[in-house]
This record gives structure tokens, C-alpha cells and sequence, in this order.
């Protein structure tokens, strides 16, 4: 369904399916019902069951073209196991009906726009040659060629389709949930309109077959369907009757019968419009036309007052929507003022740490110039030194030398060596 229906995050399906009905194409008083895949009829309704019924057609077309609608590349491990090579057929024919059915969408109009037998043929072309050995000399003269040849074939009469539906004799009992098998697939498929719906439960059985569990399904998602007693053939109407360029809706005509209920209408609201007539006759239709009027508008007006008063639950569910809005806006305005302040006091942190890591650089250069200071203190201390033991060793020598010239010979030559010793 998401193929021809736009949904956002927070859409549903049967909430945009009711925004995209317009009603386009309608009879005001006829519901349009497909009995098979290429005829279709009609029952009395007005536009809610139209609504109601276009929705369930919908899904039940799903559920017979699942596997040959294209699958969304993006997605893995998807339950519906969809065919490798989709029926571009499959995905304009649903397209088709929904416009039928009084439903539009940019996703419609686009795809009614486009040829699906074009695409078909141009698929087949380039899957019989292929296009890295082989070309077509005026490749779309070819392509309109193939179009022109499936446009010769006649659609079969539904007892002639009944014919070749596949018979198959079931071999495993149907699945009770989840994908039902291929071969119950195809011999259910061409049962799954709403006429036929019902006769899973009408018909005799003597075991459960997979239409009854369809049917189950479909009944436990959308509840029972409206009866289509007195469905009306339309022997013209096909699924693919739909114009595939963008329409318009035609204007709006008003008809004598509008006008004639318009007159009738205020005529029940101008109580003194129903003076008698000479014709008896004549003026108790009228009176009977004016009463069913009346019971219609204070109908409307009932809905009008269940409308107002979903509208006043609606308004409240805002204001409240609004108050909580405004709560929201006064913390987010909090919180803004609590981080501008953290911003601040980072900022004044920050600043403090930079002064700080001055300081520190100002003290390791003052620490560095001290030991400067220090190791050339240490240097000229240790020369001093030097200085001073070098001249206490040259002045000792000297002295020896000279008391040496005092002593006796022999004495001479015993402090010489004891000089020499020491």
C-alpha cells in the first residue's frame, strides 16, 4: 500500500488513504465494487461508504498483487516474499483502481503517467539482445512495435479465466498465519473481491482451506464488509479505463434536481411555505418529501453538533498542547540561562588558569635565572678554591726550600726526601 500511498513517520495508512479520497469521478449515489480483474459494478451508497469500501478494495488488491508489486531495495528479511522480477503491470493496475475508487496522490498521478507495457517491452527487447553486444536501430520505433502487438490482446471473460485458474491438487495443509503458500495463492486470488469474499463462509466444507483463513484475516483487521447485494455489472468498466495523464477534476454542475432540493430545503425551514394546495395529491407528497427533509437536516444538525463537539475536544486537546508548548519553551529559556552562565564561569575559569600558568612560567624562569646565578656562584667558589690550594702548595714548597739551607748536609738530605715523600 505504502507504493502508491505518501506516509510520513507519524502517518497511518488508513489515515492518509482518507486524506487522498476525493470522491473524484463518483456518482453521488453509486459505490463502484470490483467484481473480478477486469469488470466491475455498482451498489447504492453515498461518499462514507464509498470511503469505507474504496479502503477495503484496496486492501484486498493488495492482498492478491503482493508478490508481484516491487520490493524496496533498502529493506532486508522482509516477511512478504515478493517475486525477484516484479509485474510493472501489477503496481499501474493498483494504481488504476485506486484512482477508480475515488482516491488521488502525487504517488497516483505519477504512476498512472507512466507506461507500464513500455516498460515491459523495452525489458523484453534488452533481455532478448544484449546491450553490450547487440543495439537497435530507432531503438523507441521498436519499443512502440512491441507495445502495438500486446495491444492487440482481447481481455477474457471471467468463466474463460475460471478455465484457466490452477487446479492443483493441494498437497500440505494451508498455513494458518503468515505467508499462505504459492499454489493457495493463486487459486485464492482470483476470489479475493468483496462479492466473492463471503462465499468462504457460505460454501460447504469439509476442511479448512486457505480462502477461509484469508477471509479470517481480512475480517479480523477490517471487520465485516457491507453487503454488495444488488451489485450492478458495468459491462465498459475495466481496471485499465483510467487516463494515465494527470487529471482534473471537472467543474461542478448544478443540476435542476440540486435546485429542486435547495427549494424543498428551505421550504422545510419556512414553515408558512406549507399552505395547502388545491391538489391533495400533490401536497401530500410534498408534506412527506418536507418531513423525510426534515429528519435529514436534524440529522445534520446532529452531526453538526457531534462535529462542534469534537471540534471543542480538539481545541482543548491544543490549548493543553499550547500550555505544555509554553512549559517546555520557560525550561528550554532556563536552561539556555543556566548554560550561558556555565559558559561564563568556564570563561572565568579559563581566564584564571592562563594567569596562573603565567605566574608558573614567570617562577620557572626566575628559578632558572637563580640557578644560573647559583652554578656561576659554584664556579667562581670552585676557582677561588683552586686558586687558594694552589697557592698554599707553592708557598709550602718555598718554605721548605728555604729552611733547607739551614740544616747540616745530612739533614738536607733527609728533608729532600721527605719533601719528595710528601
Amino acid at each position: 500500500m505504502k507504493k502508491i500511498v505518501d506516509t510520513g513517520p507519524r502517518d497511518t495508512i488508513a489515515g492518509r488513504l482518507e486524506d487522498m479520497f476525493t470522491d473524484v469521478n463518483q456518482q453521488s449515489d453509486r459505490c463502484v465494487i470490483q467484481i473480478s480483474d477486469g469488470s466491475f459494478g455498482t451498489i447504492a451508497g453515498d461518499a462514507a461508504l464509498r470511503l469505507d469500501l474504496g479502503m477495503r478494495q484496496l486492501w484486498l488488491a493488495a492482498f492478491r498483487m503482493y508478490q508481484d508489486l516491487p520490493t524496496d531495495a533498502q529493506k532486508k528479511d522482509r516477511l512478504a516474499k515478493a517475486r525477484m522480477k516484479p509485474d510493472e503491470s501489477a503496481l499501474h493496475d493498483l494504481a488504476s483502481l485506486a484512482s477508480r475508487l475515488g482516491f488521488e496522490s502525487e504517488k497516483v498521478r505519477k504512476i498512472l503517467q507512466a507506461s507500464p507495457d513500455r516498460a515491459i517491452a523495452e525489458h523484453a527487447l534488452l533481455a532478448a539482445r544484449k546491450p553490450g553486444r547487440f543495439r537497435y536501430a530507432n531503438r523507441e520505433q521498436r519499443i512502440q512495435q512491441v507495445v502495438d502487438v500486446f495491444a492487440t490482446a482481447v481481455p477474457m471473460s471471467d468463466a474463460e479465466a475460471s478455465e484457466h485458474a490452477d487446479t492443483s491438487v493441494r498437497v500440505q495443509p494451508p498455513n494458518r498465519y503468515g505467508i499462505p503458500h504459492d499454489l493457495d495463492h493463486e487459486r485464492d486470488k482470483t476470489r479475493l473481491f468483496l462479492p466473492k469474499l463471503d462465499e468462504a463462509a457460505e460454501s460447504d466444507q469439509t476442511e479448512l482451506r486457505s480462502l477461509f483463513i484469508r477471509r479470517s484475516v481480512y475480517l479480523a483487521y477490517f471487520g465485516q464488509p457491507p453487503s454488495t447485494q444488488g451489485c450492478t455489472a458495468d459491462r465498459d468498466a475495466t481496471n485499465r479505463d483510467v487516463s494515465m495523464t494527470d487529471r482534473t477534476s471537472p467543474p461542478l454542475e448544478v443540476s435542476n434536481h440540486v435546485e429542486l432540493s435547495r427549494a424543498l430545503i428551505a421550504r422545510a425551514l419556512d414553515p408558512e411555505l406549507d399552505a395547502p394546495h388545491d391538489d391533495s395529491h400533490r401536497a401530500d407528497d410534498q408534506r412527506s418529501t418536507l418531513q423525510l427533509l426534515r429528519r435529514d437536516i436534524e440529522n445534520e444538525r446532529s452531526k453538526l453538533d457531534q462535529l462542534n463537539a469534537l471540534l471543542a475536544a480538539a481545541q482543548a486537546k491544543i490549548e493543553d498542547k499550547e500550555t505544555l508548548l509554553g512549559m517546555l519553551a520557560r525550561q528550554e529559556e532556563e536552561q539556555h540561562a543556566k548554560i550561558e552562565e556555565t559558559e561564563t564561569l568556564l570563561g572565568l575559569l579559563a581566564t584564571q588558569e592562563e594567569e596562573k600558568h603565567a605566574k608558573l612560567r614567570q617562577l620557572e624562569e626566575m628559578q632558572q635565572e637563580q640557578q644560573e646565578k647559583l652554578d656561576r656562584l659554584t664556579q667562581r667558589v670552585a676557582s677561588s678554591l683552586r686558586e687558594t690550594l694552589s697557592w698554599q702548595r707553592n708557598s709550602a714548597n718555598h718554605f721548605y726550600v728555604k729552611s733547607t739551607h739551614y740544616l747540616p748536609s745530612d739533614c738536607q738530605g733527609a728533608a729532600f726526601l721527605s719533601s719528595n715523600a710528601s
